[in-house]
């Protein structure tokens, strides 16, 4: 009993049937039959009948693989048996690779360079192809070389975009797969705030609230606030406080000042306008006839209750005074409030002069009032 060495050719992944016993030769007679006798380290092996062996590579193997078979007949009394070996050419065949979602994150208005097939499976030595096959609806992607996308993200748009690729062995366009690119752009703050300037008028004696940002801008949309006042020319206060801009318009006044409005993006962005602020002259009679018609009997001056520290006097052509008050809600009906030489009760028709001093220490107004009743 001879038995002879063969040999096979399968290709990778794939399976071949060898029949071992064709060219072994039995010189005693006999049925002759196989048993396996060593395992191939790189494949394995089934005995399908008395002559054929199944040989299956593994997976992705290719190369070289051996095993070894024992052949007996049926001699009598003692079966002669022999050895051979088996020697399996597995050749190599293109594989597909794998290709594995990706994720990248990028600033708005950056661009950001993607080697996609860090992270996919390439079994053979072939170089994989990168092609885009799904464009992102954001933005533009370009193949750079083999391996990497350049994905630019469109002007001003922040968010999520996404695209896919395919990657094939070169050479092989049947051997490809697909995979995503989810890609985050984050905000970031394109445009400064653009501070217009604003002018105001008001009456003396009360606090006012300034909108000053009711003209003012962002082209990214951002939300503004104003951080910061910068005092100019003042006679009045003006004051901050969580955001509101609060104006005291206690005096008479051509005020001016600064201020500093920021955005809410980051990097946060700042710009700065001037605010100008008249508070107009009081509304100060010339006249009255207090003759008890019920038309102009008295004679007041409205928003005095801003200046606490005010006095009202009245003179006579000669210089004398006639009436004088501090009371905000005066009402004068051309009556003298003074002791001395002059009479008491109505005063005369005629002109006479006005000195009101506001606030100690800053120049009074001054102006005439008629009598005539």
């Amino acid at each position: 009993m001879i038995a002879i060495d063969d040999t096979g050719i399968v290709d990778e992944d794939g399976m071949i049937v060898i029949d071992v016993q064709s060219n072994d030769l039995n010189i005693g007679g006999g049925v002759m039959t196989t048993s396996l006798f060593t395992l191939p380290p790189n494949g394995t092996v089934e005995l399908l009948d008395a002559d054929s062996i199944l040989y299956i590579p593994n997976l992705n193997y290719n190369g070289i693989d051996t095993f070894t078979y024992n052949v007996c007949n049926g001699e009598e009394p003692i079966p002669a048996c022999n050895t051979a070996l088996v020697i399996i050419s597995v050749l190599p065949q293109p594989d597909a690779p794998i290709a594995f979602d990706d994720t990248a994150t990028l600033n708005a208005g950056d661009e950001i360079l993607i080697n996609v097939q860090l992270n996919d499976i390439n079994f053979d030595a072939e170089v994989l192809i990168t092609s885009i096959i799904s464009a992102p609806v954001n933005g533009t992607a370009v193949i750079e070389g083999d391996l990497d996308i350049r994905y630019t993200p469109d002007y001003g748009f922040f968010g999520v975009d996404s695209l896919q690729y395919a990657v094939c062995n070169s050479g092989f366009t049947d051997f490809c797969d697909t995979a995503a690119v989810r890609i985050e752009i984050n905000q970031i703050n394109f445009f400064y705030p653009e501070a217009e300037p604003d002018d105001y008028e008001f009456d003396a004696g009360n606090v006012e609230v300034l909108d000053v940002l009711a003209n003012d801008s962002d082209g990214d949309g951002d939300n503004l606030q104003v951080t910061e006042l910068i005092a100019g020319l003042m006679i009045n206060t003006v004051q901050l406080e969580d955001g509101v801009v609060s104006y005291n318009a206690s005096s008479l006044a051509l005020d001016s000042f600064y201020y500093v409005v920021c955005d809410s993006s980051s990097p946060v962005y700042c710009d700065t306008a001037l605010v100008r602020v008249r508070v107009r002259d009081m509304d100060i009679l010339d006249s009255f006839s207090p003759n008890n018609d019920g038309i102009n009997d008295f004679y007041s001056i409205d928003g005095l209750t801003a200046y606490p520290d005010f006095t009202f006097r009245v003179y006579s052509r000669w210089g004398q005074l006639v009436y004088s008050t501090n009371d905000a809600f005066f009402q004068w009906d051309g009556s003298t409030n003074q002791s001395g030489p002059l009479p008491t009760g109505q005063l005369t028709d005629g002109t006479y002069f006005y000195i009101l001093e506001l606030t100690p220490g800053t120049a009074p107004l001054t102006g005439s009032i008629v009598i005539k009743r």
